[in-house]
């Protein structure tokens, strides 16, 4: 039974028949969910509710070649909450070299996400890298391939090139990234580009979820700086500057002349372990969006503290409160959704979490 299911979820992947029946396999996961109460600054009020945060399951193999490098493979998804069909999350199958790095294709996170991580101090889906996206990129793109480098004294290399997704060119693009990292600091810088995708302002007014969308002729591009230090053991701090510059698929109302949006935001972010404890704080600043022409869009404000308590090896509680303070038109947002956290764009926001983390 077990053969047989990893045949099939290898299969799903494509030209996997191949693949030893004694390669390794690991189950791999991450259970979550959390109780929150608070508001999303529109016509709801205060109120409790809960949420699964993501929660997910995967497989995930490796098989030595001959000539020492390894052939790896993933398949991830989120459970039926989240659209849990095979690999929604993951599925992808590639090589890897000490000496020449590694290589894989499918649908995997993206390079821009993963710098993201690198700074996601935070839990819950109040968390700062999700606000601080702002429509610039694809966690999981579906048709991508990927290369990370060896260690270069320090330095590590990653890269994507997403292609075409069937009919639908949207996202059509590449990033590259770089990482140096020291015993008491780290250094990032990351650019990316999508064709065939503009910003869809059209509802900025009365809310909703302004990812981009695909239009012909439009671009999207984004670059990003950041370092994090550890003056001292078990502490934290790091902070990223980003610019993006989108063209927009549709005008919002206020403004229907505009053609493109240029936009900064910035992240600061510190967390200090002592003990069981890993109390955090952090702050995101999305400046002005600047149209081409007419008015631009307003600057806002997400702030957020929370503290982390290993339960054990595997299992952590956390709290964690956020608060956004929001301006009328400014295109702010954090996640989607009704009842749960969600920032509109005409008011202010705020949510305490209680969550429980399990990872195996």
């Amino acid at each position: 039974m077990k053969k047989n299911m990893i045949s099939a979820l290898l299969a799903s992947l494509g030209a996997l028949a191949a693949l030893p029946a004694a390669a390794d396999v690991t189950l791999y996961g991450i259970a979550q969910g959390s109780i929150d109460y608070g508001n999303n600054g529109g016509n709801v009020g205060n109120h409790a509710y809960y949420q699964d945060i993501g929660t997910r399951v995967g497989f995930k193999g490796s098989d030595k070649l001959d000539n020492g490098s390894y052939l790896n493979w993933n398949v991830y998804q989120y459970m039926a909450a989240h659209g849990g069909e095979w690999g929604s999350r993951e599925a992808w199958i590639g090589l890897s070299d000490e000496r020449l790095g590694s290589f894989r294709a499918g649908k995997s996170k993206s390079t821009y996400s993963q710098m993201m991580d690198d700074f996601d101090l935070f839990e819950s889906n109040t968390t700062l890298v999700s606000t601080f996206n702002d429509s610039t990129y694809k966690s999981f793109p579906t048709s991508s391939v990927f290369y990370t480098s060896p260690n270069l004294g320090g330095l590590v290399l990653k890269g994507d090139y997403q292609f075409k997704d069937g009919a639908n060119d949207q996202f059509h693009g590449y990033a590259a990234s770089a990482k140096y990292s020291h015993e008491w600091f780290a250094l990032y810088g990351i650019y990316q580009r999508f064709g065939n995708a503009g910003r869809d302002l059209s509802d900025l007014t009365e809310g909703g979820w302004y990812a981009p969308t695909a239009a012909s002729g439009k671009s999207m591009s984004s670059w990003m700086l950041g370092a994090q230090v550890y003056p001292v053991k078990n502490l934290i701090v790091g902070g990223l500057y980003q610019h993006a510059k989108q063209d927009l698929a549709n005008a919002p109302a206020f403004n229907p002349d505009a053609s493109d949006m240029k936009r900064d935001s910035m992240l600061l972010m510190a967390q200090y372990t002592v003990g069981p404890w890993t109390p955090r704080a952090g702050y995101v600043r999305q400046f002005a969006g600047k149209f081409n022409t007419g008015a631009d869009l307003k600057a806002a404000d997400q702030f957020e503290i929370g503290t982390d308590y290993n339960l054990s090896k595997h299992t952590i509680a956390y709290v964690e409160a956020a608060y956004i303070r929001n301006r009328d038109q400014n295109g702010f947002q954090s996640s989607a959704g009704t009842d749960g956290w969600s920032a509109t764009k005409s008011g202010d926001s705020k949510v305490i979490s209680f969550g429980l983390i399990e990872l195996f």
